[in-house]
């Protein structure tokens, strides 16, 4: 059924309510007192970004880490507690960067442990030098904003207020054709902007929110819709995949509006195709899941969006959209690969259903 903007209002003030509760330590490699420090617990909004509380994190460890050339705020780097590994590395730009670009939210949907609390592990060191993940994207995938192999690994503030930024620019052009909305915004409203998404503050964000977001019948209509694939860590490549495709809300060519599920298989098709040509053919979880979703076959993924497992993939693609966007304007969606008897997925939930 259709998303009422009534509904839709209700389900953006749920996503804003939304928050994460983390337990962060301090990695051994940086310990340089006697004994280790107790872990520093957080409750993170989820559309606030790792960064938001890095500033926390610095002051709780700063007795217990040695001195650095620049801030400890700024010489922080996150990786996620994992029980078979001390922490997941963090030594790839697919591992780091998603810290530094994702929102909390969707890094959590995207773990692969979801265990709450959500376990970091906090370094401090100078900045490393990162090697290449994957070559850069050609014309025919999914754009990608993911830094080139000399990136920084950064997740400090700055640095996180200004992919923010460039996520908002992206999408806003992707609406409308156009970001002039988010470059004029005065420095004074870019400020506060950020301290309400920092804060999950609905209220602060919505009075400088950039305009022109689509509400009813009367109002032109969008471009794109802003969307974001993201594929959890795989025991391959440690670092989750983030991808993204212009997508319209309608599908002339079907003759109908365009689903989550349309989206998906979309990016996933270009994932896999992308991924067989580096590596001979061979396939990771992205292209496991497109042999699940192609036309005539069962799909053996699901989505999560905001928390939510199992999200219907026939959901409309604005509707969603509206309800279930980012503060950057980005409706992020996890796909989760089922890995026992995927071919039977559909069949499994209609038994479930069937037994309730």
């Amino acid at each position: 059924p259709m998303v009422l903007r009534t509904d839709a209002e209700a389900a953006q003030t749920e996503v804003w309510l939304g928050s994460i509760p983390v337990c962060v330590e301090l990695a051994a490699s940086s310990l340089v007192a006697s004994s280790a420090p107790r872990p520093l617990w957080v409750l993170v909004p989820r559309v606030a970004y790792v960064a938001s509380f890095a500033g926390d994190v610095a002051d709780h460890f700063r007795d217990s880490v040695a001195e650095v050339s620049t801030t400890l705020a700024d010489a922080v780097w996150f990786a996620e507690r994992d029980d078979d590994d001390a922490s997941i590395p963090t030594t790839t730009r697919e591992a780091v960067d998603p810290f530094a670009r994702l929102p909390a939210g969707a890094l959590f949907d995207s773990a692969r442990r979801r265990d709450v609390p959500w376990r970091l592990v906090a370094h401090f060191s100078a900045r490393r030098r990162l090697p290449a993940a994957t070559p850069a994207s050609s014309s025919s995938s999914p754009a990608s904003s993911s830094p080139g192999p000399t990136a920084a690994a950064r997740v400090d503030e700055d640095s996180c207020e200004r992919r923010f930024f460039h996520a908002l620019k992206q999408a806003t052009h992707l609406e409308h054709g156009t970001a002039r909305s988010v470059l004029s915004m005065p420095r004074v409203d870019q400020a506060a902007l950020w301290r309400a998404v920092c804060a999950g503050d609905r209220a602060g964000y919505a009075a400088r929110d950039v305009k022109g977001v689509v509400s009813g019948p009367l109002e032109s209509p969008l471009r794109h819709v802003p969307l974001r694939v993201v594929v959890p860590p795989t025991s391959r490549t440690r670092g989750r995949v983030v991808a993204q495709l212009p997508h319209s809300a309608y599908d002339a060519a079907a003759g109908r509006k365009r689903t989550l599920g349309d989206c998906v298989e979309a990016v996933l098709r270009v994932l896999a195709s992308r991924r067989a040509a580096q590596d001979g053919g061979e396939q990771d979880e992205s292209g496991s899941a497109v042999a699940g979703g192609a036309a005539g076959t069962k799909r053996n993924w699901t989505l999560r969006v905001h928390g939510v497992d199992d999200v219907d993939p026939d959901l409309p693609l604005l509707e969603a959209w509206k309800a279930l966007r980012h503060a950057d304007h980005f409706l992020y969606v996890v796909v989760v690969v089922v890995r026992n008897n995927p071919g039977n997925l559909e069949e499994r939930k209609k038994e479930e259903q069937s037994s309730l």
